[in-house]
């Protein structure tokens, strides 16, 4: 049995956030319904639906017909979840608003991931990532070579909405399993902005009284990495501040007839003097050194090339399927692991493949015998977190829990 195998999830998503939710739902085991229009999912035919989109079972439903909209109904009745990214209003247009979905399903957890946040001025504005990088600020964070904002082909605000989404949705479903009486389901949104809010948190910081040491950092200073370097064959290296003391970096500066800086040099100028002495060998060479001094250092790779990382095959951090379309891929795997078993891989599903079955009833309802609604005031509230970590990735992640009780 896997984490959430009793679990059914409907996804009208399309893009990038929703689709990733539901794929981490289907990952742990949740049976996920993608739901698609006649003309199919705007990313349909590109790689990154045949990645977000895996493991899941496809349906294909017009929802500007009254019809496909009841048979969608019928499958929200026999749902837990239920994913999409219509705005306010085209959601109200559909008879999928809040108060139709609690009326109808009471059970049914559900999770807007939209541009911007429900119940804000600007609910009903496009969110293409795009937008909302320009909007919030983003773009102005990026480094180039030039003036002006800068598009990152990072989408972050949608990958942030997407864990948002997922953590969201599983709080949701925690609070149904354990509440007391009636009712139990209810909303879990989420937007773009949101996402690209919670990434640049560590970015965006402002202090009433801050310590002297972070008041030197603000605001953090827009430059480039000064501990990235060039390397002979056109390799390139990333490296952390006390590179200086890997001994062939001291060779190398003797060879040069290079004086070694004083410890207390400007990092960036510290860099210029460093550069011709890492042109001298290749990455690999100086990835070697650093290792071997125990200094931290990784090569900068080109796009794609994680996906041909000895490490990361060996790790199975990387999965390889029969797409029907395209033969064999390779994709990223289950980001995590547990003692319980991940799904086993599946190509996405091709339109409307499973159409007939799903939509004549062949789907459990297995929101049967979970609580209906919760005394707590919030979805997490009696659950204890210790947290151990530091830096970003851990602490973020028990803020999130904690921000949800």
């Amino acid at each position: 049995m896997s984490a959430l195998s009793d679990l059914v999830v409907v996804d009208a998503s399309y893009g990038l956030a929703g689709p990733v939710a539901g794929l981490l739902l289907a990952d742990a085991g949740a049976r996920v319904i993608k739901v698609e229009p006649p003309w199919g999912d705007p990313l349909r035919g590109s790689p990154g639906f045949a990645t977000w989109n895996r493991n899941k079972e496809g349906v294909v439903l017009d929802l500007h017909q009254e019809v496909d909209r009841n048979r969608l109904h019928d499958l929200l009745a026999r749902a837990d979840v239920f994913i999409h990214c219509f705005t306010p209003a085209r959601a109200a247009d559909f008879g999928l608003d809040d108060p139709a979905l609690t009326g109808r399903h009471p059970a049914l957890v559900v999770s807007a991931v939209t541009g911007y946040p429900a119940g804000s001025e600007d609910a009903n504005r496009y969110g293409h990532d795009i937008l909302v990088q320009a909007r919030s600020g983003w773009m102005d964070e990026q480094i180039v070579d030039r003036p002006g904002p800068a598009y990152s082909r990072l989408p972050l605000p949608s990958w942030g909405a997407a864990m948002l989404a997922a953590v969201g949705i599983l709080a949701r479903l925690h609070h149904r399993a354990t509440s007391s009486s009636g009712g139990g389901g209810g909303s879990a949104h989420t937007s773009l902005l949101q996402g690209i809010l919670a990434c640049m948190s560590t970015v965006w910081q402002h202090c009433e009284r801050p310590s002297e040491r972070i008041a030197q950092k603000l605001p953090l200073p827009k430059r480039a990495n000064p501990h990235t370097f060039r390397c002979a064959g056109g390799g390139w290296i990333q490296v952390n501040s006390f590179y200086p003391t890997v001994p062939l970096i001291t060779e190398s500066l003797l060879e040069l007839g290079v004086p070694i800086p004083p410890d207390d040099t400007n990092p960036t100028e510290k860099a210029e003097v460093y550069r011709p002495v890492f042109l001298q060998r290749s990455a690999n060479e100086w990835l070697v050194a650093c290792w071997s001094a125990d200094v931290s250092a990784q090569p900068v790779s080109a796009f794609g090339d994680l996906l041909r990382d000895p490490q990361s095959i060996a790790n199975g951090y990387l999965i390889d399927i029969e797409d029907p379309i395209r033969g064999r891929i390779r994709i990223p795997g289950t980001p995590w692991s547990a003692p319980w078993p991940s799904a086993a891989p599946a190509p996405a599903p091709g339109l409307g493949e499973q159409s007939v079955q799903l939509l004549e009833g062949e789907v459990r309802y297995s929101a049967e015998g979970f609580g209906r609604s919760s005394r707590a005031r919030s979805p997490l509230e009696g659950l204890k977190v210790v947290d151990f970590g530091s830096f970003v990735g851990g602490p973020y992640a028990t803020t999130l829990l904690a921000q949800l009780g």
